[in-house]
């Protein structure tokens, strides 16, 4: 469960940060995120807590669209890890922006 450091690390202030983030973009406490029944943001390793910020706030931008495709495509494959939802966030986000690029290109306008 994400605790709050007396002296937090680096990547532990870090993870505050994306953790408020987390939270404002899902709408309630990221501990209480289930994947296929399991709570997958709880208890995460430190390299789980690192990856976050890169992976919500680097290639999904907190887009909650993007998360919510990502966690619908995560939950049909019967993924029950922050790893496995991550990698499925990721390949989502380079989808849609691959399909922006696309769509640019041929002065098609998405909004």
């Amino acid at each position: 469960m994400f605790t709050k450091d007396i002296n937090p690390t680096p990547s532990a202030f870090k993870f505050n940060k994306d953790f408020k983030k987390l939270k404002k973009m899902y709408g309630r406490d990221p501990n209480e995120v289930e994947l296929n029944g399991r709570k997958i943001l709880k208890n995460m390793t430190e390299r789980q807590q690192r990856r976050v910020g890169k992976v919500f706030g680097g290639a999904a931008r907190y887009d909650k669209h993007i998360v919510e495709t990502a966690h619908t495509i995560a939950e049909s494959m019967n993924y029950t890890t922050a790893d496995e939802l991550m990698s499925v966030i990721e390949t989502v986000a380079a989808t849609v922006q691959g399909m922006l690029i696309i769509a640019f290109s041929y002065g098609i306008s998405i909004v």
